[in-house]
């Protein structure tokens, strides 16, 4: 009976718990992670809306550049979001000016400059009638 062995030892497997993934850097410099909207133009230069309408540098031209109606859009954009009414992600944005261009009846093959004019000009309407609401509001007692 010298040949018998009772037990061996068995060692379990290591199992590694999986922390958070790391962030994913571009070769820009730019990191996977979407900034908040109110910070977007502080990071990358430009609004977002030049970027999800695709102008490109020429968006700030004074001779058939968008700025003034790229700035219509971002302060109303921006009130929303302080009003709390819209969150401050590019996501969220994204679905408010989708249901503008929605309004307003643009095709999606429509060109991006008669999408952008014929939203600064909604959004113009919506300032204005908000005004009178809050006027409104505020004078009627």
């Amino acid at each position: 009976m010298a040949d018998t062995v009772f037990r061996t030892q068995v060692e379990a497997p290591v199992v590694v718990a999986e922390t958070s993934k790391p962030v994913k850097v571009t070769t820009d410099g730019r990191t996977g992670i979407e900034p908040p909207y109110l910070d977007y133009e502080g990071l990358t230069g430009h609004p977002f809306l030049v970027e999800y309408f695709q102008l490109g540098d020429g968006w700030k031209d004074k001779m058939g550049g968008f700025e003034r109606e790229i700035g219509i859009l971002e302060s109303y954009v921006k009130s929303k979001i302080q009003e709390g009414k819209t969150a401050n992600s590019l996501s969220a944005v994204k679905e408010m000016i989708k249901r503008i261009e929605k309004v307003c009846l643009a095709d999606k093959t429509e060109r991006a400059t008669m999408k952008i004019e014929k939203m600064a000009a909604y959004v113009e309407f919506l300032k204005k009638t908000d005004d009178i609401s809050c006027n409104n509001f505020r004078y009627s007692k």
